[in-house]
């Protein structure tokens, strides 16, 4: 009985030439990768780096010019002494409404629901050459045709301990379901009480109001108002057809408690 195996043929120069060459372009295919993640880890770099040096540049100015940002119920920029102040805000009050009408007189039953952006307001808040001197000025837009109007605008000045003169287009505070605001509201909306009492005149008026009290320790809290008239907001100096001057007050006391 005979037997034997085949020796494995020996590769040819060929062969080990494209094995050379096969192993080249897999070292370049991963020696280009390397290139392009070292390229990607340099810009990295750079842009946080730049990120890095605009941020200190930015601290650099703040600090060179006394000024400080942040956020203390609300957002806030401040010179060092806090002679200026500048609170920017948006409020804003998203609902849905349903509402049903009983036919009379041989009329159908109404019924009408939606959705509709209540109120939208812009504002800015703060003081100016010193804690004294305060001031408010807000937009509001619109929910029927978004039209942005100017609702506040005034400046008040702490002249005496307790006493405050401020001038401007301001509420009228006579009611105090109008002063408080839809902010700090408990229910959805203000009943119509103020509206029926001062004959749905009860917009923003012109001009200039004195107040006594009404800080931390006062137990009392008074203004009174010499104005354009009712609803004289967004006018002129000529009269309005609400009536060309009005007067406002009102007296607070305050049993115990805070001033809200």
């Amino acid at each position: 009985m005979f037997g034997g195996t085949a020796a494995a043929q020996a590769p040819t120069t060929d062969d080990l030439q494209r094995q050379i060459s096969e192993l080249e372009k897999q070292v370049a295919t991963l020696q280009s990768k390397q290139r392009h993640q070292s390229q990607q880890n340099a810009d990295a770099t750079a842009i946080v780096d730049r990120m890095l040096e605009d941020s200190q540049r930015r601290s650099q100015f703040l600090a060179a010019t006394g000024l400080l940002a942040g956020y203390d119920q609300g957002f806030f920029i401040k010179s060092d002494d806090d002679a200026f102040l500048v609170r920017p805000g948006l409020q804003t009050q998203f609902r849905y409404v349903g509402s049903y009408v009983n036919g009379t007189g041989g009329t159908d039953d109404n019924t009408e629901s939606g959705f509709e952006i209540r109120r939208m307001r812009l504002r800015f808040d703060g003081n100016v050459f010193t804690k004294d001197l305060t001031y408010s000025f807000v937009w509001d837009v619109s929910r029927t045709d978004g039209v942005t109007s100017l609702l506040d605008s005034w400046v008040a000045y702490h002249f005496a301990p307790q006493w405050n003169l401020k001038i401007g287009q301001f509420k009228e505070s006579v009611f105090h379901e109008k002063d408080v605001p839809f902010t700090n509201q408990l229910a959805v909306e203000r009943s119509l009480v103020d509206a029926v009492l001062g004959g749905n005149n009860t917009d923003r008026v012109q001009g200039v109001s004195l107040i006594y009290g009404g800080g931390t320790d006062d137990d009392v809290r008074a203004e009174v108002a010499a104005t354009d008239g009712a609803n004289s907001n967004n006018a002129s100096f000529q009269d309005t057809p609400a009536g060309n001057f009005g007067f406002a007050g009102r007296f607070e006391y305050k049993v115990s408690g805070n001033w809200s």
